[in-house]
Parts: structure tokens; sequence; C-alpha cells
């Protein structure tokens, strides 16, 4: 697929041409510390993150992630050191290989997707042993039925807003 730069963002078109996939920023080279994804490209929603794509930018803090993105490609923010939080969009059905993995500083996954998505065993491999998933309350036992493994030394902590006094953040109010 053609890879088309806009905004030092690098995309492609999907496989069944109705969304595109960002490819990563052009030459590897993000310096910013708010990571901003289009909802939009060229008409058509943003449907994934490619593998690979920001791998290694210690720099990122924060993402705004495409509302509609489905899929986060293997490694595609490995060893972002400088991720902080994470707020998965209510369309993530699918996090792949080692996607998160090595970000040390994550303290804070947000998922809103009501049902648990696929996530790779190792997506979220060695991270800080701190870091907490929030999931909305009517979600929470089917996240713990499902039994997400974020690594073996994390202790991950299944939180709503009703069990722990957090406010369950917006995503356009809390990363930007």
């Amino acid at each position: 697929a053609e890879q088309v730069l806009e905004k030092g963002l690098v995309f492609s078109l999907n496989q069944s041409e109705d969304g595109y996939i960002v490819a990563g920023a052009s030459g590897h080279a993000f310096t910013g510390k708010n990571l901003v994804l289009p909802d939009y490209y060229n008409g058509l929603p943003v449907v994934a993150i490619d593998a690979n794509g920001f791998k290694d930018q210690t720099a990122i803090k924060r993402i705004k992630f495409p509302k509609f993105v489905q899929e986060i490609g293997a490694y595609a923010f490995s060893g972002c050191t400088g991720l902080d939080e994470l707020d998965l969009p209510l369309a993530v059905n699918n996090v792949k290989t080692q996607a998160f993995y090595n970000c040390t500083g994550l303290e804070t996954v947000i998922a809103h997707p009501l049902t648990p998505p696929t996530i790779a065993a190792d997506a979220f491999g060695n991270l800080a042993n701190t870091c907490k998933l929030y999931v909305a309350p009517f979600s929470l036992s089917s996240y713990q039925s499902v039994g997400i493994s974020f690594n073996q030394t994390a202790h991950i902590e299944y939180l709503t807003s009703e069990n722990a006094g957090v406010k369950m953040v917006n995503v356009d109010d809390a990363l930007i």
C-alpha cells in the first residue's frame, strides 16, 4: 500500500481500502510529548497503528488515539519509556505482541472498550509494578474473567470510579 506523509506522520491505506493505518513518524524522529493521531485521514477513518510504528520513541508522554482505532500493532509503542498514561479508545479490539512492552514509565491504563480486547500475553510486558488498569464499573467482571496479563511482575489493579474514588477521565480532556 502507498505510504503518504502528513504532519510528520506516515499513513498507508489498509488492505480493504476502507481505512488508514498510521505507519509511524517520518524518519522515526518524533520529538513531541503529546502524540495526537487524527480520527480521519483523506476522508477515511484511521483504524490501526502499524507494527513498530513508534517503537523506542522515548519522548512520547501521552497518546491521543484515533477514536476508530481497532488494532495496535506488534511493538507499536514498545520501549516508549516516557509514556506515563494510556487511554485505549472504545473501538480497540486487538493489541498485538509487545505493543507496549518495556513502557516502564506507564502508571495508568484506562480501557474504554466495554468488552476486553484481544491482548497478546506480552503486549504489556515489563511495566512498572505500580501500573493500574481502570475500566468502567460494568466492565470490571469481564476484564477480570479474561485475566489480562500485563506481565509477571506488575501488580495490576482493576479499579472503578466507585470502589477507588478515582475520576474516570475523558480522553479529550486528559491527554492534550
